[in-house]
């Protein structure tokens, strides 16, 4: 008897803390779930701040990118436009510009690199004066749409305080045809006066300065493929850039209409 009633006694206790077991079960099971509810959430947050963080360091660049003065740059987001200046446009002392507003002297059009807003802004140099151009130690000024005889191109110049130019060595005219080129920007062919002329004397070719003017290369062309410049005899008497020979310069008649360079005195 004793020992049934002891069994009996010890399945009751059993049975009365299984709801005790069921209650510590589940108080275990709430704790998991809000330690891991807890670290869910914190991995998120992190994740936010790092967004954050990334966002700010992407803005702080876009930021100082704009603000950057010697650089004409665009945001990020956008492709970058940026213009470059020509050689000619940096020996002319010139920097580029968008706008004619930005620039305190003289336009050109085609001194810088980048897209057709892109424009050489040239400082006045003294003695150039209004519409022509420093090239080198030049004031030059070219008249494409002047397309006159050799006469009238020199009194053309002559009535702007010039004449018709001159080149004083290769360095010069090298530059010259930089020049002439960057103006002639659609490559339209023309061709064009320089002050020289073998009228007065035959084969003895003289600048407008009475000066000699040098023959052969680099200044003087070819014809045929072969024959050196001049060779026009005494029916092309004044000298001029032949645009189908890269602007080496030939002999022309002198009455026939070409582009007018002019060159400040």
């Amino acid at each position: 008897d004793t020992l049934e009633q002891y069994t009996g006694d010890t399945a009751l206790a059993a049975e009365g803390d299984i709801p005790s077991i069921k209650m510590w079960c589940f108080s275990i099971a709430l704790k998991m779930l809000f330690i891991i509810a807890l670290l869910t959430s914190q991995v998120k947050g992190n994740e936010k701040l790092d967004d954050l963080d990334s966002s700010a360091k992407l803005n702080t660049k876009t930021l100082i990118l704009k603000e950057d003065p010697k650089e004409q740059r665009i945001s990020l987001n956008a492709k970058a436009a940026y213009c470059y200046p020509t050689l000619l446009c940096t020996q002319a002392g010139g920097h580029c510009v968008t706008s004619g507003k930005d620039c305190n002297g003289t336009i050109d059009p085609y001194g810088c690199r980048g897209g057709k807003k892109c424009k050489c802004c040239i400082p006045e140099v003294s003695g150039c004066g209004e519409s022509f151009t420093p090239v080198g130690d030049s004031c030059l000024l070219l008249a494409l749409s002047k397309k006159v005889t050799w006469a009238a191109a020199r009194q053309y110049c002559q009535g702007l305080g010039a004449d018709l130019v001159v080149f004083k060595d290769a360095n010069h005219y090298a530059k010259t045809l930089d020049y002439v080129r960057r103006v002639n920007g659609e490559n339209t062919a023309v061709n064009v006066w320089i002050g020289g002329s073998d009228a007065a004397v035959e084969g003895r070719w003289v600048w407008v300065t009475e000066e000699l003017m040098p023959r052969g290369p680099p200044f003087w062309g070819s014809h045929d493929g072969y024959g050196s410049e001049p060779g026009g005899g005494t029916g092309q008497n004044c000298a001029g850039l032949y645009h189908p020979d890269r602007y080496y310069v030939h002999d022309f008649p002198c009455t026939t209409a070409l582009a007018t360079l002019c060159q400040k005195i």
